[in-house]
């Protein structure tokens, strides 16, 4: 027991080489622990933005299902700036969805218009997002690519996509996707 309180008493410190190979293990684990929080925060930014893009195809096949299934009269007009598809609604007489490709317009809107026989045209009435800009987060993007109408025009048939624009600005990155979605109309 003397033994023990002697050398608990006694006034010596850490050596040099002791001191040097704590801070060198210090060093070691910050620089570990320092790499690992970026790869951390983008696995979670990954986690949460294909989170997102699932949701967002969800939401967007579910608003063309709704607005497509009771259409009459369906035509597509896909043209090198926007896809337009035209239908008659039985509740909202003739309306388009409109995607725009690109540019900073681009999105999903549906026009609603009343055909005017004076005019021998369609007037725009109202419209609406088809997708909200907060369904839409700042970074994901829905695309609607490749339509094709049955030859009964009670079946359409396209491909959507939603899509992360890098970080740098260049070049995107498909989060979530789905080819051939099909949408039957009663009309």
């Amino acid at each position: 027991m003397k033994a023990v309180i002697r050398k608990l008493s006694q006034k010596r410190g850490f050596t040099l080489a002791e001191t040097l190979i704590c801070v060198l293990i210090l060093l070691m684990v910050t620089g570990i622990v320092g790499a690992a929080i970026p790869a951390a925060s983008n696995a979670f930014t990954n986690a949460v933005d294909a989170a997102n893009a699932q949701i967002l195809l969800s939401t967007a096949k579910t608003v063309l299902r709704d607005e497509l299934s009771t259409a009459a009269e369906i035509s597509v007009d896909d043209s090198a700036s926007e896809l337009v598809i035209q239908y008659r609604s039985n509740t909202n007489g003739w309306s388009q969805i409109v995607y725009t490709k690109s540019g900073t317009n681009a999105g999903i809107v549906v026009n609603y218009r009343e055909y005017n026989e004076v005019e021998n045209k369609f007037i725009y009435v109202k419209n609406r997002d088809l997708i909200s800009g907060k369904a839409a987060t700042k970074n994901l993007t829905l695309v609607l690519a490749n339509p094709s109408l049955s030859s009964d025009k009670k079946v359409l048939t396209l491909d959507l996509a939603v899509n992360r624009q890098k970080k740098s600005g260049s070049g995107v990155t498909e989060l979530a996707g789905e080819t051939g979605f099909a949408v039957r109309s009663v009309g």
